[in-house]
This record gives C-alpha cells, sequence and structure tokens, in this order.
C-alpha cells in the first residue's frame, strides 16, 4: 500500500455559508456543498484541501461527533489500496466508523482516532474532489453516497451494529 499525501483536512464551522463565501473571496476557493441525511450534516467539499462541515440545524445527535478533537473532524489520506491501509490500521487497534461509496469515484472508510487524530483513507478515481463525489450535483440536497455503518455506530434506520 503506498500513502499518496493529505487529500484534505475537514472541520468543523459554525456557518457554512459564511466560511465558503470567505475562503472564495480570500483564496479564490470554490466549494461544493452536499447534504448528508445519513451523518447529519452539510458538508462543504473543495479541490483547495478543505472540507467545512456544519451539523443539520437543531441536529444533537450527530453519528461522528464521538470520534471529532474538537473542531477537527478529519485528516482525509489518500491510499493506493483502501482495503490495504483499513487493515493496517485496524491492526493498530483503529477500527472503521462507516465506508463510504460516492458516485463520481470515491470511495472511503472514516475511522476511529488514531493517536488523537480522525482519520479517513481513500481512493478515487479523479485528481478532482469535486468530480470524485459525482458529477451531476446540480440538486447537492439529492447527494446519496452509499453508507455502510460498522462498530456499534448507528445505521441509517437507528438500530445499531456490531463488527
Amino acid at each position: 500500500m503506498k500513502y499518496l499525501g493529505i487529500g484534505q483536512v475537514a472541520v468543523l464551522v459554525p456557518d457554512l455559508e459564511a466560511a465558503v463565501k470567505d475562503y472564495n473571496e480570500v483564496f479564490g476557493m470554490n466549494f461544493t456543498i452536499v447534504e448528508n441525511d445519513d451523518i447529519k450534516m452539510r458538508v462543504a467539499i473543495s479541490d483547495g484541501g478543505l472540507v467545512f462541515a456544519q451539523g443539520y440545524a437543531g441536529a444533537t445527535d450527530l453519528p461522528l461527533q464521538k470520534n471529532w478533537n474538537g473542531d477537527l473532524t478529519a485528516i482525509e489520506l489518500r491510499v493506493d489500496d483502501l482495503e490495504e491501509a483499513r487493515t493496517r490500521l485496524e491492526a493498530k487497534g483503529c477500527k472503521p466508523v462507516y465506508y463510504l461509496d460516492a458516485p463520481g469515484g470515491l470511495t472511503e472508510y472514516y475511522m476511529e482516532q488514531l493517536h488523537g487524530i480522525p482519520l479517513t483513507i481513500f481512493q478515487m478515481d479523479s485528481e478532482s474532489w469535486v468530480e470524485a463525489i459525482g458529477d451531476n450535483l446540480e440538486d447537492a440536497a439529492n447527494y446519496t453516497p452509499n453508507i455502510v455503518w460498522m462498530n456499534d455506530y448507528v445505521w441509517m434506520n437507528g438500530e445499531t451494529e456490531s463488527s
């Protein structure tokens, strides 16, 4: 398995639209905002190395929150062999929280913390994050990646599953 670099850093922001606007005005970064009912969050994805995340208004039970380190929601590491990276992390006691595959060729595991750092490991067919999540995002509210929950995390139907 080959490590290909940090893909993105994902952080929690209190006002998603304001963060997107300011980073666009200051740095010229463009973002695509998607909503994901499975994780109860709105996420602004860029090709500039940053992801901004904000929980749904009024949501108090964000499924991933127990894995965050303050406002850091994930360091996203790109690898060339996703399953081998997952196996190596599991050998270190870092279990997957969910598996995701997106229509544009992105596959990832959101992992538990490793030494206090929440991790996402991923592969993607494109060099563009926006393309990798799906090439038809005119209606971002209908963004529907496939997510499979693991390790006692709440599944979409509200039940828990143990691995």
